[in-house]
């Protein structure tokens, strides 16, 4: 997909999640959010995260919202894991990838090290969301993609394709068991170039060692 028909494609995105006409347009962009970074930590927690400021209190109260329940649900597990014994160390990280053009993408970094473990786990959230404070769901590219007559390049079939070229590429092996995708993960943001990244976590459709999978589609 080249630049032109990205530039095309998030802006239809923009019109489909409902984002205002001016941003949609390519006037001034005025979309920018103001990202600074709040904490928690503890003896077991060390997590940074995104906190968004917005001219749009409505939507920066959405995103944040947002935001702070995935902190939550991700403390919540680690609390609930204590209970089965052991030592916990739990951390989280952001990266703002995308923060123009009326669309926020970021990730967040959820690793734990159990104590005596043979290693850690990581997990990388894909979050996007439009001025108005909308998060986008892959439903919302792949109704996207038909609108433009391209909905064949980002079905569940086509990643699966990507994904096995990657592999074949890098030198990597999927796991054995590994058929193909039913349906895409809800995990991807888009880069500052607005290319999409699908995110595949450790085990998901490969060994650990190979780690957390980026799937650039062009």
């Amino acid at each position: 997909m080249n630049k032109l028909v990205r530039i095309m494609f998030l802006s239809a995105l923009l019109l489909v999640m409902t984002v205002s006409a001016a941003f949609a347009s390519g006037v001034k962009d005025r979309s920018a959010a103001e990202i600074s970074t709040a904490h928690y930590t503890d003896p077991s927690f060390d997590l940074s995260y995104p906190q968004v400021t917005m001219k749009d209190k409505k939507a920066e109260e959405k995103i944040n919202s947002r935001i702070e329940a995935e902190v939550a649900h991700f403390k919540a597990g680690v609390k609930a894991d204590m209970q089965q014994g052991g030592k916990i160390q739990a951390t989280m990280k952001y990266e703002v990838k995308m923060n123009r053009m009326g669309l926020l993408s970021l990730t967040l970094s959820e690793y734990t090290y159990v104590d005596r473990a043979a290693h850690g786990m990581t997990y990388v959230k894909g979050m996007t969301f439009n001025t108005e404070g909308q998060l986008c769901t892959y439903g919302d590219v792949l109704k996207l993609a038909a609108a433009a007559k391209s909905e064949d390049g980002y079905t569940a079939s086509a990643v699966t394709e990507k994904l096995k070229a990657k592999a074949a590429q890098e030198g990597f092996v999927l796991n054995s068991d590994f058929k193909g995708l039913d349906k895409v993960t809800q995990e991807f943001y888009f880069d500052d170039n607005t290319d999409l990244h699908i995110l595949f976590q450790p085990y998901e459709v490969a060994p650990y060692a190979v780690g957390v999978i980026e799937l650039k589609m062009m």
